[in-house]
């Protein structure tokens, strides 16, 4: 009897959780991977929170957001979020929030949208560097 009720109140927490989760998506516009949510988690950072306001054009939200760190598949799957972000906001936008980053930043914002691009969810995007798809961020963040 415990362990049915167990089972059941377990299956209802990863129901609840896993709605919870997609949220995320749903309100933002932007695919964000379970992965990328559960090493978010981990790490004690606001993912969803901080997405929300970066796709409102939270200048602030989109530089923290662009600065997280993230190892392995995690990075990968961030950085496609990046990708999409910048195409949800502008490029303009995205510049405005992020050129004032210094050399480090920039180079950690670099390298994410240079995996986003590659290995994102956008087909159109994949076969882009930064320098193609992006001009005018492109600039900013070489400019170190």
């Amino acid at each position: 009897m415990n362990v049915r009720r167990n089972f059941v109140i377990a299956f209802l927490l990863l129901l609840l959780f896993s709605c919870k989760r997609s949220s995320c998506t749903d309100e933002t516009g932007i695919h964000v991977s379970e992965l990328l949510l559960i090493t978010a988690g981990k790490q004690s950072y606001e993912y969803c929170e901080l997405l929300r306001k970066a796709v409102k054009n939270d200048k602030a939200s989109i530089k923290t957001l662009s600065l997280l760190e993230f190892n392995d598949a995690a990075g990968y799957d961030h950085g496609s979020v990046i990708v999409d972000l910048i195409l949800l906001i502008g490029e303009e936008n995205y510049v405005d929030a992020v050129k004032e980053a210094n050399s480090k930043e920039k180079s950690t914002i670099e390298a994410y949208i240079d995996v986003g691009l590659e290995y994102g969810n956008n087909p159109d995007f994949k076969s882009q560097s930064l320098n193609s798809a992006f001009p005018t961020l492109a600039k900013v963040l070489q400019s170190r």
